[in-house]
């Protein structure tokens, strides 16, 4: 934890839009931390996407069509993004598998594997 916290110091300025911080703090996890991030804030029953970022170009144009259109609700039970939100615990995904269904989930699955 502390090394998350030491990353995300820099890159708040003392002015400046929630949805600007946001987004330096997403890039500022990628590619030292993780591969891609996505930041959600939670809005009654809806988990909306407020920040995505990508190591990668094509991964980064995935991610931001991905947030842009995906919805998640609080209650999806397969969702890790609502399960950390219900029940308040950090998750580490290794693997995404292909969904053979949403061609969304598939690209983002390929992008994150190149």
């Amino acid at each position: 934890m502390n090394q998350i916290r030491s990353t995300a110091v820099p890159v708040v300025p003392s002015q400046g839009s929630v949805a600007i911080v946001l987004k330096r703090v997403a890039r500022s996890f990628v590619p030292s931390l993780a591969d891609f991030c996505f930041i959600h804030l939670a809005e009654q029953d809806v988990l909306r996407c407020v920040a995505a970022a990508h190591a990668t170009r094509e991964g980064q144009r995935v991610v931001n069509e991905l947030a842009r259109i995906h919805r998640i609700v609080r209650s999806d039970p397969v969702s890790t993004v609502a399960q950390v939100v219900r029940f308040g615990r950090p998750q580490l995904r290794r693997d995404i598998a292909l969904d053979p269904d949403p061609p969304l989930p598939r690209r983002v699955a390929q992008a994150h594997r190149q």
